[in-house]
C-alpha cells in the first residue's frame, strides 16, 4: 500500500457515505443486515456486487460473514468484498481470507477540495455534451463498451443507468466528449448530497493518451462545482491514479478487494 496524502476524518467519513450511496443507488438487491452494506445489481458481470462497508464486533463476524455469502448465494451472483478506510474490525480481512476470500486488488480512493482552484488543463479540442434521458446512452456507452470490456458488450449497463433519474438535477449525470461529432469517451457524475463521486471516465482505446480523460474528468469537476459542491470523490486503478494526481487529486484511503480466485 502507498502513502496517504490526506488523513482527515472528515473527508474520509464523507467519501465512504458517499461511495456507500453510489452502490445503493445502481443495486437491484440489497441486504439487510445490521453492520454490513452489500449490494447485488442485475448485471451479468458482477462489478456491481459488492459488499461496501463492514463495521462489526469480533463475535459478529462469523454470523455476519455467512449473512454474506448466503446474501449472494440467493442471487447466485459472483460478488466481492470491499475492506475501506472505516471497516471493522481490524482483523476482518484476516477473517475473509479464512472464509476462502483473496485480495485480488488494492484500490486508491482519491480526494479534490472543490473549494480550491481547478487545473488547467492543455487544449484537446474536444465537445463535450451531457447526455439526455432521450438517447438512452446510447452514444454515452461507446466508449464505456470499448474501455471496460464485458460479457454482454455493457448493454446491460447502458440499460441500467439509462433506466435511473439522469440529468439536470438528477444524482446521475453523464457526460460524452466528441471528437469531430465521433464519441471518443465519457464520463459520470454522481451527486450525493454535499458530496460527488466521479465514475466511468472512459476513452476509446484507439483515442487514448491524446488528454480526453482529464478533459472529461474536468468537466464534470466544473459542473460539480457549479452546483455548489465542495467534496469531489472517485476511485482509480493503481495505473489511473497517476493521471488524476496530476490533476491534484490526493489519496484519501486505498480500499482492499477481496472475492473468490
Amino acid at each position: 500500500m502507498s502513502n496517504i496524502d490526506i488523513k482527515d476524518a472528515v473527508i474520509t467519513q464523507l467519501g465512504v457515505e458517499a461511495t456507500i450511496r453510489f452502490y445503493q443507488a445502481m443495486a437491484a438487491h440489497q441486504l439487510s443486515c445490521s453492520g454490513v452494506q452489500a449490494v447485488v445489481a442485475d448485471l451479468i458481470d458482477p462489478i456491481l456486487n459488492l459488499v461496501i462497508n463492514a463495521n462489526l464486533s469480533e463475535n459478529q463476524i462469523p454470523e455476519k460473514i455467512e449473512a454474506v455469502f448466503e446474501f449472494y448465494r440467493r442471487y447466485q451472483a459472483e460478488w466481492f468484498w470491499q475492506v475501506g478506510p472505516l471497516s471493522t474490525p481490524p482483523t476482518l480481512s484476516q477473517h475473509l481470507i479464512q472464509h476462502g476470500l483473496f485480495l485480488l486488488e488494492d484500490c486508491p480512493a482519491l480526494y479534490f477540495d472543490l473549494t480550491q482552484t481547478l487545473p488547467l488543463l492543455p487544449p484537446c479540442n474536444l465537445i463535450i455534451r451531457e447526455a439526455s434521458p432521450e438517447n438512452a446512452l446510447l452514444e454515452w456507452v461507446r466508449p464505456v463498451r470499448e474501455a471496460f470490456p464485458s460479457s454482454d458488450n455493457a448493454e446491460g449497463f447502458r440499460k441500467l443507468n439509462a433506466s435511473l433519474p439522469h440529468g439536470p438535477g438528477a444524482a446521475f449525470r453523464h457526460y460524452v466528449g466528441y471528437r469531430q461529432d465521433h464519441p471518443v469517451c465519457a464520463g459520470t457524475l454522481f451527486i450525493a448530497e454535499d458530496a460527488c463521486m466521479i465514475h466511468n471516465i472512459a476513452t476509446r482505446p484507439n483515442c487514448r493518451k491524446r488528454g480526453y480523460g482529464s478533459a472529461m474528468t474536468l468537466h464534470v469537476m466544473q459542473v460539480a462545482k457549479a452546483q455548489g459542491i465542495v467534496h469531489c470523490y472517485l476511485d482509480a486503478s493503481p495505473t489511473g491514479m497517476r493521471v488524476y494526481k496530476k490533476m491534484g487529486f490526493k489519496v484519501y484511503a486505498y480500499n482492499q478487494l477481496y472475492g473468490a480466485k
